[in-house]
Protein backbone atom coordinates (compact mmCIF):
# COMPACT_ATOMS: atom_id res chain seq x y z
CA UNK A 1 0.00 0.00 0.00
CA UNK A 2 1.11 3.52 -0.66
CA UNK A 3 -0.16 6.62 0.52
CA UNK A 4 -0.67 10.25 -0.96
CA UNK A 5 -2.15 13.47 0.69
CA UNK A 6 -3.97 16.21 -1.83
CA UNK A 7 -3.82 19.97 -1.43
CA UNK A 8 -4.48 22.22 -3.39
CA UNK A 9 -6.22 25.91 -4.37
CA UNK A 10 -3.69 27.77 -1.72
CA UNK A 11 -3.64 30.85 -4.16
CA UNK A 12 -0.31 32.35 -3.61
CA UNK A 13 -0.69 34.97 -0.93
CA UNK A 14 -4.21 34.61 -0.29
CA UNK A 15 -3.46 30.82 1.61
CA UNK A 16 -5.36 30.52 4.59
CA UNK A 17 -2.10 30.25 7.31
CA UNK A 18 -3.45 28.16 9.59
CA UNK A 19 -4.86 25.63 7.50
CA UNK A 20 -1.35 25.78 5.91
CA UNK A 21 0.22 25.17 8.64
CA UNK A 22 -1.86 22.54 9.85
CA UNK A 23 -1.60 20.65 6.47
CA UNK A 24 2.25 20.74 7.25
CA UNK A 25 1.96 19.30 10.16
CA UNK A 26 0.23 16.53 8.89
CA UNK A 27 2.35 15.04 6.08
CA UNK A 28 5.03 15.61 8.53
CA UNK A 29 3.72 13.49 11.10
CA UNK A 30 2.17 10.59 8.35
CA UNK A 31 5.17 10.72 5.81
CA UNK A 32 3.10 10.00 2.85
CA UNK A 33 4.69 8.34 0.07
CA UNK A 34 3.38 11.06 -2.49
CA UNK A 35 2.66 14.58 -2.24
CA UNK A 36 -0.44 15.75 -5.04
CA UNK A 37 -0.51 19.51 -5.15
CA UNK A 38 -3.23 19.90 -7.67
CA UNK A 39 -3.18 23.27 -9.23
CA UNK A 40 -3.51 27.23 -7.99
CA UNK A 41 -1.00 26.88 -5.37
CA UNK A 42 0.03 30.15 -7.38
CA UNK A 43 -2.70 33.00 -7.58
CA UNK A 44 -0.95 35.83 -10.34
CA UNK A 45 -2.98 38.01 -8.96
CA UNK A 46 -0.69 40.79 -10.64
CA UNK A 47 -0.98 39.39 -14.18
CA UNK A 48 -4.81 38.83 -13.80
CA UNK A 49 -7.73 39.98 -16.16
CA UNK A 50 -10.31 40.97 -13.50
CA UNK A 51 -9.98 44.09 -11.22
CA UNK A 52 -7.48 44.23 -8.82
CA UNK A 53 -7.46 46.35 -5.80
CA UNK A 54 -4.81 48.99 -6.27
CA UNK A 55 -4.05 48.80 -2.53
CA UNK A 56 -2.52 45.26 -2.75
CA UNK A 57 1.48 46.41 -2.96
CA UNK A 58 2.69 42.40 -3.46
CA UNK A 59 4.23 41.92 -6.74
CA UNK A 60 4.62 39.28 -9.01
CA UNK A 61 7.84 38.28 -7.24
CA UNK A 62 7.03 38.64 -4.15
CA UNK A 63 4.26 36.14 -4.58
CA UNK A 64 6.56 33.92 -6.37
CA UNK A 65 9.37 34.16 -3.42
CA UNK A 66 6.47 33.90 -1.35
CA UNK A 67 4.90 30.91 -2.41
CA UNK A 68 8.71 28.98 -2.66
CA UNK A 69 9.45 30.10 1.04
CA UNK A 70 6.04 29.53 2.77
CA UNK A 71 4.52 26.45 0.61
CA UNK A 72 6.70 24.86 -1.49
CA UNK A 73 10.24 24.33 0.44
CA UNK A 74 8.44 23.42 3.56
CA UNK A 75 6.72 21.03 1.94
CA UNK A 76 9.85 19.02 0.55
CA UNK A 77 11.59 20.01 3.77
CA UNK A 78 8.00 17.84 6.03
CA UNK A 79 8.54 15.01 3.46
CA UNK A 80 12.07 15.01 2.44
CA UNK A 81 11.20 11.42 0.88
CA UNK A 82 8.11 11.63 -0.92
CA UNK A 83 7.35 12.31 -4.18
CA UNK A 84 5.90 15.76 -5.15
CA UNK A 85 3.82 16.21 -8.08
CA UNK A 86 2.40 19.81 -9.10
CA UNK A 87 -0.73 19.92 -11.16
CA UNK A 88 -1.35 23.26 -13.16
CA UNK A 89 -4.32 24.88 -12.35
CA UNK A 90 -6.08 27.81 -14.30
CA UNK A 91 -4.40 30.11 -12.01
CA UNK A 92 -0.41 29.03 -13.21
CA UNK A 93 -2.39 28.75 -16.21
CA UNK A 94 -2.34 32.82 -16.28
CA UNK A 95 1.45 33.07 -16.93
CA UNK A 96 0.74 31.76 -20.39
CA UNK A 97 -2.01 33.65 -21.43
CA UNK A 98 -0.39 36.80 -20.32
CA UNK A 99 2.75 36.13 -22.31
CA UNK A 100 0.71 34.70 -24.89
CA UNK A 101 -1.53 38.13 -25.25
CA UNK A 102 1.26 40.74 -23.87
CA UNK A 103 4.14 39.38 -24.64
CA UNK A 104 4.05 36.52 -27.18
CA UNK A 105 7.99 36.91 -28.33
CA UNK A 106 8.77 36.21 -24.49
CA UNK A 107 6.66 33.13 -24.38
CA UNK A 108 9.09 30.56 -25.38
CA UNK A 109 11.67 31.72 -22.82
CA UNK A 110 12.73 28.90 -20.35
CA UNK A 111 13.10 31.18 -17.87
CA UNK A 112 9.24 32.22 -17.99
CA UNK A 113 7.90 29.47 -17.01
CA UNK A 114 6.19 27.32 -13.55
CA UNK A 115 9.44 25.02 -13.22
CA UNK A 116 12.09 27.97 -13.15
CA UNK A 117 10.05 30.50 -11.47
CA UNK A 118 9.65 28.21 -9.15
CA UNK A 119 12.85 26.47 -8.78
CA UNK A 120 10.90 23.50 -8.87
CA UNK A 121 13.97 21.05 -10.09
CA UNK A 122 15.60 22.67 -7.23
CA UNK A 123 12.84 20.97 -5.12
CA UNK A 124 12.43 17.54 -7.15
CA UNK A 125 8.59 18.50 -7.50
CA UNK A 126 7.65 17.25 -10.67
CA UNK A 127 5.25 19.44 -13.04
CA UNK A 128 2.39 18.32 -15.05
CA UNK A 129 0.60 20.76 -17.73
CA UNK A 130 -2.31 18.50 -17.41
CA UNK A 131 -3.20 15.81 -15.11
CA UNK A 132 -0.87 13.38 -13.10
CA UNK A 133 -2.04 9.58 -12.70
CA UNK A 134 -1.76 6.81 -9.46
CA UNK A 135 -2.88 3.63 -10.23
CA UNK A 136 -6.49 4.25 -10.96
CA UNK A 137 -6.43 7.85 -9.85
CA UNK A 138 -6.36 10.71 -11.84
CA UNK A 139 -5.31 14.15 -10.42
CA UNK A 140 -6.97 16.80 -12.42
CA UNK A 141 -6.83 20.36 -11.19
CA UNK A 142 -10.89 21.18 -13.00
CA UNK A 143 -12.66 23.18 -15.27
CA UNK A 144 -15.94 23.28 -14.24
CA UNK A 145 -18.07 25.02 -11.51
CA UNK A 146 -21.72 23.88 -10.31
CA UNK A 147 -23.74 25.50 -8.25
CA UNK A 148 -23.96 22.59 -5.56
CA UNK A 149 -21.21 20.75 -3.53
CA UNK A 150 -20.72 17.11 -5.59
CA UNK A 151 -22.92 18.70 -8.68
CA UNK A 152 -19.44 19.60 -10.00
CA UNK A 153 -17.81 15.94 -9.28
CA UNK A 154 -21.03 14.79 -11.62
CA UNK A 155 -20.22 16.66 -14.08
CA UNK A 156 -16.49 15.91 -14.13
CA UNK A 157 -17.00 12.74 -13.88
CA UNK A 158 -19.70 13.20 -17.29
CA UNK A 159 -16.67 14.53 -18.74
CA UNK A 160 -13.69 12.16 -17.98
CA UNK A 161 -15.80 8.98 -17.03
CA UNK A 162 -12.80 8.03 -14.80
CA UNK A 163 -11.97 7.97 -10.79
CA UNK A 164 -10.06 11.54 -10.48
CA UNK A 165 -9.68 13.85 -7.59
CA UNK A 166 -9.52 17.77 -8.44
CA UNK A 167 -10.11 21.41 -7.14
CA UNK A 168 -10.71 24.51 -8.47
CA UNK A 169 -14.07 24.79 -6.48
CA UNK A 170 -12.88 25.21 -2.99
CA UNK A 171 -15.18 22.93 -1.47
CA UNK A 172 -15.84 18.92 -0.67
CA UNK A 173 -18.39 17.05 -2.55
CA UNK A 174 -18.15 13.30 -3.87
CA UNK A 175 -20.18 11.55 -7.05
CA UNK A 176 -20.08 7.78 -7.37
CA UNK A 177 -21.60 5.42 -10.15
CA UNK A 178 -21.16 1.53 -10.63
CA UNK A 179 -21.64 0.36 -14.21
CA UNK A 180 -21.02 -2.45 -16.01
CA UNK A 181 -17.38 -1.28 -16.21
CA UNK A 182 -16.62 -1.41 -12.68
CA UNK A 183 -16.89 1.52 -9.94
CA UNK A 184 -15.72 4.88 -10.06
CA UNK A 185 -15.97 8.12 -7.78
CA UNK A 186 -14.84 11.76 -8.61
CA UNK A 187 -14.09 13.66 -5.20
CA UNK A 188 -14.10 18.15 -5.01
CA UNK A 189 -11.17 18.72 -2.82
CA UNK A 190 -11.64 21.74 -0.56
CA UNK A 191 -9.55 25.01 -1.00
CA UNK A 192 -6.48 26.05 1.51
CA UNK A 193 -7.11 29.67 0.66
CA UNK A 194 -8.72 32.42 2.76
CA UNK A 195 -12.71 32.26 3.57
CA UNK A 196 -12.82 35.81 3.36
CA UNK A 197 -11.66 36.75 -0.26
CA UNK A 198 -11.98 40.50 -0.96
CA UNK A 199 -14.07 40.00 -3.80
CA UNK A 200 -16.96 37.84 -2.74
CA UNK A 201 -18.80 38.69 0.66
CA UNK A 202 -19.13 34.87 2.19
CA UNK A 203 -18.70 32.46 -0.47
CA UNK A 204 -19.84 29.04 0.13
CA UNK A 205 -16.14 27.45 0.50
CA UNK A 206 -14.51 24.56 2.93
CA UNK A 207 -11.16 24.11 3.40
CA UNK A 208 -9.31 20.80 3.96
CA UNK A 209 -7.02 18.31 1.99
CA UNK A 210 -7.46 14.09 1.11
CA UNK A 211 -5.69 11.22 1.98
CA UNK A 212 -5.43 8.33 -0.07
CA UNK A 213 -4.45 5.17 0.08
CA UNK A 214 -3.66 3.14 -2.90
CA UNK A 215 -4.22 -0.59 -2.57
CA UNK A 216 -2.62 -1.71 -5.64
CA UNK A 217 -3.79 0.58 -8.37
CA UNK A 218 -7.55 1.45 -6.14
CA UNK A 219 -7.56 4.44 -4.51
CA UNK A 220 -9.28 4.38 -1.25
CA UNK A 221 -9.96 8.68 -0.56
CA UNK A 222 -10.35 9.46 3.38
CA UNK A 223 -11.27 13.80 3.31
CA UNK A 224 -10.33 15.45 5.70
CA UNK A 225 -12.32 18.87 6.53
CA UNK A 226 -10.20 21.86 8.63
CA UNK A 227 -13.13 23.52 10.22
CA UNK A 228 -12.59 26.75 12.71
CA UNK A 229 -8.85 25.34 13.03
CA UNK A 230 -8.97 22.26 13.48
CA UNK A 231 -9.16 18.43 12.17
CA UNK A 232 -10.12 15.35 13.08
CA UNK A 233 -7.75 12.21 11.94
CA UNK A 234 -7.59 8.78 13.52
CA UNK A 235 -10.01 9.59 16.14
CA UNK A 236 -7.27 12.35 17.37
CA UNK A 237 -8.26 16.44 17.31
CA UNK A 238 -5.44 18.28 15.62
CA UNK A 239 -5.51 22.19 15.86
Amino acid sequence: MKTTVVLNDTHGNFVDPVALRLVLDFIKREQPDNVVLNGDIMDFYKISQFDKDPARLTTLQEEIDFVYDNILGPIRKAVPDAKIDYVQGNHEARLRKYLWKKASELASLRALNIDALLRLRELNITYHEKMHKIGDLYFFHGEVIRQHSGYTAKAMFDRKGVSLIHGHTHRDGKYTLRNLNGQYAVWENYCLCSLEPEYIDFPNWTQGFAYITHVGKRPMCEQVPIISGSYIFGGKIYN
